[in-house]
């Protein structure tokens, strides 16, 4: 389990679109046809719900790999992306695409923007997803907590890159959140934005679990993984800046975005030691240079390494996670972890 949480309470209804009839074809319509993707069709006929996820940083040579997005029912991601171009296009962004690596570096569509003017669009932005989203979701792995840990343990070929990490534990998360408030248990759909290093990894650890794969997306193709977008930018931004959740001025437009009910964690190094101690996973000194390691599910494909710890690949910022590390360890090992109830 990861070691740092922060949990906000919705107040206003979580059902208050359960009671109107549910339509498949209409779903189908709404949620498909903006992600051109045919392998969807029959897949979003059979659901209400989708969550939209993006990833941030890189495991060769970032400090951290994160997976963040959004959760809402298919009639509010119609009216997102309908209000979220008629904004691009009163801002005169002319590839209809919000791309924040490009805002920031006032490159392309944002050549030129005076700070004000970028403001203005990042607050725009945040009031249509505070108004459309119900919940943001957020898991970051510190690449030297992770590399540190597959120094000594087989963790990646056991349980997983740290994109696939990841991903898994934002599923684990979304069950939670589909059982407690979902009632009419309309099926989720989860949609990833494609081109990420070990996209394979996530479908091997999907498969091995008996998770239904995600849709993969480009960010043009589904106008809510701009939000994501964003959402993994600033998260990247605030954990490579080493800042803490109170640090964000909640006037700014990142922290309008969380206003949104939220689940953010941050795994640490302990955290993956006791995963790897419940696992089981064997130390490297333990492996003999014959053995392989398969996944029960890959059985003819063996498991390999790609990431090591190597002096200064990974700026190491644990120390901001560690008090709150050590108080869940305690509460883990009692079997008592109070992020195991999901909150809308």
């Amino acid at each position: 389990m990861p070691a740092y949480t922060i949990e906000t309470e919705r107040l206003d209804t979580e059902r208050e679109e359960q009671g109107r009839p549910y339509c498949a074809l209409s779903h189908l319509r709404r949620a498909v046809l903006p992600l051109h993707k045919a392998e969807a069709v029959w897949m979003v006929m059979a659901s209400a719900y989708t969550a939209y996820f993006d990833d941030g940083g890189h495991p060769d040579d970032q400090p951290v790999v994160l997976v963040s997005g959004f959760i809402s029912t298919a009639d509010q991601w119609e009216a997102f992306s309908e209000d979220w171009c008629k904004m691009l296009a009163r801002y005169g962004v002319a590839s209809g695409y919000l791309h924040m690596t490009d805002l920031r570096s006032r490159k392309l569509d944002y050549e030129g923007w005076p700070d004000e003017r970028c403001s203005q669009l990042l607050n725009e932005a945040a009031a249509i997803i505070r108004v459309r989203a119900r919940k943001s979701f957020a898991t970051l792995v510190p690449m030297e907590d992770y590399a540190r840990v597959n120094q000594n343990h087989a963790l990646e070929e056991c349980l997983g890159t740290p994109y696939g990490f990841a991903a898994r534990y934002i599923m684990d998360k979304l069950k939670d959140w589909h059982a407690a408030y979902n009632r009419q248990d309309w099926p989720l759909l989860t949609v990833f934005e494609d081109g990420t290093k070990h996209k394979g990894d996530l479908l091997s650890l999907f498969e091995r679990d008996g998770l239904r794969a995600p849709v993969f997306a480009k960010k043009k193709e589904a106008v809510p993984l701009q939000a994501c977008d964003w959402l993994s930018w600033e998260m990247f931004s605030w954990f490579r800046n080493g800042a803490h959740e109170k640090s964000v001025n909640e006037h700014s437009p990142f922290g309008k975005i969380l206003r949104v009910p939220y689940e953010h964690y941050v795994w640490t190094q302990s955290v993956f030691e006791h995963e790897c101690s419940e696992a089981v996973v064997p130390r490297r000194s333990q492996i003999g240079p014959n053995t392989r390691i398969f996944f029960a599910s890959e059985k003819k494909r063996p498991r390999r390494r790609t990431i090591y710890l190597e002096p200064g690949r990974f700026p190491n910022h644990a120390e901001l996670f560690d008090e709150a590390n050590k108080e869940r360890i305690q509460k883990l090992r009692r079997n008592d972890d109070p992020t195991s109830k999901g909150s809308a």
